[in-house]
């Protein structure tokens, strides 16, 4: 009889130490915890191109004495001269995936350049107006300088970066690849694909960005 007592005391002495561990959790301290590792943000260094806002300065008030006077005397008073194009950030940066996409799409042409061309309004609203256009370059085989380019785009949705200029050789400018002459030449005109099987061409041209006198919380 003693020892069924002894043999259920012990089982209830097992049962309340299994009951205290089990119900026992361990309280962590949050100062011991590991915080999870965050990825780390790459630095960007700035471009070489960067000026400082001094040199800025000087283009601006050398263009505000020597150029806007011409422009305005043929323009007229009553049209102060463009002195800024801007986009917003988004659409740059828009822009840039969207060329980076087709030229990669087009048979992984490597975009070299982003061109800036001045240009001007004709029979619009904003005619008169002076303005930038924006050009991808690319180099293409058996040419040793950059030259714009578009998509052209086959039947089979197939795509082929193609110059905006013609060849020189079809405009009796001598040889496409003659870089003693490809200075003289700057044509924006695109030539007609001789091939029939392409029916669609993909500009990758960017213009109508927002223009205007200078703005005066900037260089004056």
């Amino acid at each position: 009889m003693k020892n069924v007592k002894k043999l259920i005391l012990s089982l209830c002495c097992l049962s309340i130490l299994s009951f205290n561990l089990i119900g026992c959790k361990e309280v962590k301290d949050p100062k011991n915890e590991e915080t999870p590792a965050q990825e780390e943000v790459a630095e960007v260094d700035p471009p070489k191109q960067i000026i400082t806002n001094e040199e800025a300065k000087n283009l601006y008030d050398d263009y505000d004495r020597n150029v806007v006077p011409l422009l305005e005397g043929i323009e007229g008073a009553a049209k102060p001269a463009a002195r800024f194009v801007e986009y917003d950030l988004d659409s740059i940066k828009q822009y840039i995936a969207y060329v980076e996409q087709e030229a990669a799409l087009a048979d992984s042409t490597e975009v070299k350049t982003l061109r800036f061309y001045f240009g001007k309004y004709k029979k619009s609203k904003k005619s008169g107006k002076n303005t930038v256009f924006i050009v991808p370059t690319t180099q293409f085989e058996g040419i040793n300088y950059n030259q714009g380019f578009y998509i052209e785009v086959a039947a089979d949705g197939t795509k082929t970066a193609m110059p905006i200029s013609g060849s020189g050789k079809e405009k009796g400018m001598g040889s496409a690849g003659d870089t003693t002459t490809k200075k003289a030449y700057a044509s924006m005109l695109p030539t007609p694909s001789k091939n029939p099987t392409y029916f669609a061409k993909q500009s990758l041209t960017m213009n109508r960005g927002t223009e205007g006198p200078p703005p005066n919380s900037d260089y004056q």
